[in-house]
Order: structure tokens, then C-alpha cells, then sequence
């Protein structure tokens, strides 16, 4: 059995947008799992005193 998953990509930018700078660390194109899906370098990654960005 073969599950699709539809993402809207514009409708999670506008949910998950910051007006933050990038923090010093902060590193494209990663990989990893989010939940049950797996993004294959599309991961931007950062890490603020806060917690991830």
C-alpha cells in the first residue's frame, strides 16, 4: 500500500514564517524526518537560545 501526502508548500511558509534573522548556525538542504514524513534535503535548520527555528 502506497500513501500520498499533498503538501501545500506556499500554506506552510506562511504558517512557519519568522521575521528573524537566521541565526549564526543555521544550515540548508538537511535531511530528516518531521512525524511520518521524510524530507530529503529540504531541510533548513537552526538552533536559537529559544530552540529550533
Amino acid at each position: 500500500m502506497i500513501f500520498l501526502v499533498r503538501h501545500d508548500w506556499n500554506r506552510l511558509a506562511k504558517l512557519y514564517r519568522t521575521q528573524e534573522a537566521p541565526p549564526l548556525n543555521f544550515s540548508r538542504m538537511n535531511s530528516g524526518s518531521v512525524g511520518l514524513v521524510y524530507y530529503k534535503g529540504t531541510l533548513n535548520v537552526g538552533t536559537i537560545f529559544k530552540g529550533f527555528i
